[in-house]
């Protein structure tokens, strides 16, 4: 779900590169620098087990879910603009909206006496927070609704549902894809009902932050209890952060899901062929 395409890491250098790895190719060239005779057998040992460091661990998954969350962490945020322009039309309107009334709270507070101004200084650092945790939950509701638009429970369910009933009439050989595709679909449906419900969250979380928004705007026309707002402006940000720690969560789970997608697709083409001549006989 991520809004940038990034180039797939190369795991072997990130495999050599690490530091303990290094620390271990340094001890044995200090080893051999004090005892030559020891050279010859000392880096025949440590390239054969080099060899074979480079060729599992770039293969270990948890290793390579490491590399690209530390690629992901190195790499540049998009600005609020590249967010903006690559929402529709409707939720840029939504958030020109929450500008908007974010300028006139500002201007309002700008007319208040110097004793208040450090006060609703802090009021406006967390207003700015907020407005920036809206725009990535709209980007987020945006893709969120584009998965869910694409991607159809009912027919999940009813390819799921048709390969139960039928595998146990299978050869063994077939019924191992079979077996093997029902469990892609039953995750598939998992990772549909889990986005489902986090959009859901999104959206709330969405017209939490527009009702506060808008309540803040009447407030400052009035400035009433500006501590007590304070205090309800951190415990939203406390909120927000929780639901785009939930958001980063569930974008880890799409590569993954991206995954079984195409071992589905495989195995239906493998399946073809003797679903064809079986309608044959």
């Amino acid at each position: 779900m991520s809004s940038t395409h990034t180039q797939e890491p190369n795991y072997i250098r990130e495999a050599f590169l690490l530091p303990w790895n290094l620390l271990a190719l340094a001890a044995a060239g200090l080893w051999t620098f004090f005892n030559p005779e020891w050279f010859e057998l000392t880096w025949t040992l440590v390239a054969g087990l080099e060899l074979l460091y480079l060729g599992l661990l770039p293969r270990s998954r948890r290793f390579q879910r490491w590399v690209r969350s530390r690629q992901g962490h190195r790499q540049k945020p998009a600005s609020e603009t590249e967010m903006l322009l690559s929402l529709d039309r409707a939720r840029q309107g939504r958030f020109v909206a929450m500008r908007g009334l974010l300028d006139a709270i500002e201007a309002r507070y700008g007319q208040y006496s110097s004793p208040s101004r450090a006060l609703l200084e802090g009021h406006e650092r967390r207003l700015q927070q907020l407005l920036q945790a809206y725009l990535r939950l709209l980007l987020a509701d945006q893709q969120y609704a584009t998965y869910l638009a694409t991607h159809s429970e009912a027919e999940i369910r009813r390819a799921l549902a048709e390969l139960e009933q039928d595998v146990q009439d299978d050869p063994p050989r077939i019924q191992r894809l079979k077996a093997r595709r029902i469990e892609v679909l039953r995750k598939r449906l998992e990772r549909y009902q889990q986005v489902r419900e986090q959009a859901e969250a999104v959206r709330a979380q969405l017209e939490t932050i527009e009702d506060v928004f808008r309540f803040i705007h009447e407030q400052a026309l009035t400035m009433k209890d500006p501590e007590a707002l304070g205090l309800e402006l951190d415990n939203l940000l406390q909120e927000v952060e929780e639901t785009e720690q939930a958001v980063q969560e569930m974008e880890a789970l799409f590569e993954p899901l991206a995954r079984l997608s195409v071992a589905s697709e495989e195995t239906e083409v493998t399946l073809r062929p003797r679903r064809s001549r079986s309608r044959s006989t």
